[in-house]
């Protein structure tokens, strides 16, 4: 009985020995896999950061764009405005030239 005893104790710690190596390997495991958890929701927030980033730039630099266009069109409404004024000019100095000239000069 007693050799039966030691033989079932021998087989416990055999057992026992093979669980806590098993163990120590899937814990070995989880932790592989939380680093690589960690190591992709790092990288993810850098390219949070980095698309946050764009997209700032991008707004900025929409807003530049439709500052340009206003002063674009006002550019156009002022160059359109001296436009007529020079004919008009031009106008005014036609009519000035054909009152200083003679009646027998046209």
């Amino acid at each position: 009985m007693a050799k039966r005893l030691g033989e079932v104790d021998q087989v416990a710690r055999e057992l026992n020995e093979k669980t806590k190596l098993k163990y120590a390997q899937y814990q070995n495991e989880v932790d592989l896999r939380e680093m690589e958890i960690n190591r992709v929701k790092k990288l993810l927030e850098a390219k949070d950061a980095d698309c946050n980033l764009l997209i700032k730039r991008l707004e900025m630099s929409e807003d530049r764009a439709n500052d340009l266009d206003a002063e674009m069109e006002m550019k156009s409404g002022e160059n359109n405005r001296l436009r007529k004024q020079v004919a008009d000019f031009e106008q005014a100095i036609q009519d000035l030239y054909k009152s200083r000239k003679g009646k027998g000069t046209l």
